[in-house]
């Protein structure tokens, strides 16, 4: 904003003054104490030769100017310039605090009062503009230097601070669309990234389902047929299941006749031992001769 911009350059004259005064307050502690009253004199001169070179901000239209207070409760002759790049025509020449800037401000007794009161002021007002008669707004730092009793000043105009301001928002609005632009460049480019990626990983994604799809159907079909296999296999089963009961019922009927067989050759073996023995026995005799002729007598006559 325009506070903001002319807070900063308040700012920036504020530290060109100070830093002067600091440098002319050093040096004064490094003059010939012998004879310090002419190397004083020696050194100001100097200091406005000096002074004069420097300038500051931009196009260098900034400046320093020096006036030196002869009266501080003012008046027509309060004080004399002696250093103004701007306004040459006066310098060494006596100036009232009476003075008025085109709307009528007495800019030199405001400072010369906050002088008084606090060694420093911020004043703004019209003055002409380096090399042109135009008179423009200007803001100007006034700080007193109380062992020679001057005021070392610095100012920047206002319109220029306009004009740096509309710069700056050019600046600042070529920037916001150079970054919107990049901004929309690389969305563009992440979206066609994106977009990229999304066809691959769909397209990955559309070949795993089909395989898993395909797999399925396999896996499906090897089910139905492991099926219908299964189903003959159950059948063969049970026919194999049946045939081994009806062997198994032949077996046991083969073993209930075994065992009859078993016990009626059980039960005709003991007499069949004993005709055995009887039978041996008559044989045994028959040999010895010991046997008696028992035919009856009609079959032997036959």
């Amino acid at each position: 904003s325009k506070i903001n911009f002319i807070k900063s350059q308040k700012n920036l004259i504020k530290r060109e003054v100070d830093s002067i005064i600091d440098i002319i307050n050093y040096k004064t502690t490094k003059l010939n104490e012998i004879d310090y009253y002419l190397a004083q004199e020696i050194y100001k001169e100097e200091v406005k030769e000096w002074i004069k070179s420097i300038k500051f901000g931009k196009n260098k239209q900034n400046y320093i100017f020096i006036y030196e207070i002869k009266n501080f409760k003012g008046g027509d002759k309060f004080a004399k310039l002696l250093v103004n790049p701007n306004r040459p025509d006066l310098e060494g020449k006596f100036i009232s605090d009476e003075y008025e800037d085109e709307n009528g401000k007495k800019f030199r007794k405001i400072f010369l009062k906050d002088i008084n009161e606090k060694g420093s002021s911020f004043v703004t007002y019209m003055y002409k503009k380096p090399n042109t008669s135009e008179i423009r707004p200007k803001v100007s730092y006034f700080k007193l230097f109380p062992p020679w009793n001057w005021v070392i000043a610095a100012g920047t105009y206002l319109d220029d601070i306009d004009t740096q301001i509309e710069q700056r928002k050019n600046q600042l609005k070529r920037t916001v669309q150079i970054e919107i632009t990049s901004a929309i460049i690389v969305f563009l480019i992440f979206s066609l990234i994106a977009n990229a990626f999304a066809i691959f990983l769909g397209k990955q994604i559309e070949k795993f389902l089909n395989n898993y799809n395909t797999e399925v159907k396999q896996k499906t079909k090897e089910l139905e047929e492991l099926n219908r296999h299964l189903e003959k296999r159950i059948q063969d089963e049970v026919q194999k299941n049946r045939e081994q009961e009806q062997l198994l019922i032949q077996k046991s009927k083969f073993i209930a006749l075994g065992e009859m067989i078993s016990n009626i050759a059980h039960q005709w073996r003991q007499p069949l031992s004993q005709l055995s023995a009887i039978f041996m026995a008559i044989k045994f005799k028959y040999n010895l001769g010991k046997l008696n002729s028992i035919i009856p007598q009609e079959k032997r006559q036959i």
